[in-house]
């Protein structure tokens, strides 16, 4: 079996089939080819695949990780649900776990907030100065809209 033709067999696939978008697309591809050059013709071999797991846990962010190993388990269960892959899938004995970091909340500088503030006031009487004004003209203005309401003041 040559991997590279299964490869474009498979995101033909996923483009057309499974109808995944561009930027979805070029990850699986770069993902993919990354992961066939290195495991070159070992492709079921547990050994190999573990290999290039701990590979990636130390060259890349967890985040990535994650979404390589899936790009990679995605394309197993391809070729498992084509036939095209006669044994069991390497992946159903690969166990892996991530221990997921936990990031703090990231607080506002009070600067920031003092200056949400003060768009607030300004935003608010332009709203009243229109409101005014268009009591007395004809409905001709465009319906003003606050794109950015602020959590510090429910009353805008």
């Amino acid at each position: 079996m040559n991997l590279l033709t299964e490869l474009q067999k498979y995101l033909e696939y996923c483009e057309y089939r499974k109808e995944l978008s561009h930027n979805t697309l070029k990850a699986y591809r770069i993902d993919l080819r990354q992961y066939i050059s290195f495991i070159g013709g070992d492709f079921l071999q547990k050994p190999r695949i573990e290999e290039y797991i701990t590979k990636l846990h130390k060259e890349f962010k967890q985040k990535t990780v994650k979404r390589k190993i899936a790009s990679v388990k995605a394309f197993y269960r391809y070729l498992e649900e084509e036939e095209i892959l006669k044994e069991a899938n390497p992946f159903d004995r690969i166990r892996v776990k991530f221990k997921e970091v936990e990031s703090l909340p990231r607080i506002i500088p009070r600067e920031d907030i003092e200056k949400t503030g003060k768009l607030e006031f300004c935003a608010r009487t332009n709203i009243k100065r229109y409101l005014y004004y268009r009591s007395f003209t004809p409905p001709i203005l465009p319906p003003m809209s606050i794109k950015h309401p602020s959590p510090f003041n429910p009353q805008l």
